[in-house]
């Protein structure tokens, strides 16, 4: 099984590079908040839910400016 794969091309690393300008964390957040995105990803047809959630905190803070 592993002799048919060919893992010389293969590179280390993050697989999907994060845009500049970007930080990754790692945060809780409550179920329900969380679906409550994820729905809203799923009935726009696609898209990211932390796109979405980054999208609501900028919302957030430029309101308090």
């Amino acid at each position: 099984m592993f002799a048919a794969l060919n893992l010389r091309l293969r590179q280390r690393g993050a697989i999907d590079p994060i845009p500049s300008g970007n930080t990754r964390i790692t945060i809780r957040i409550d179920e329900d908040i969380l679906a409550c995105f994820r729905e809203q990803v799923h009935a726009a047809g696609g898209g990211n839910y932390q796109t979405m959630i980054n999208q609501a905190l900028r919302d957030y803070v430029q309101q308090r400016k």
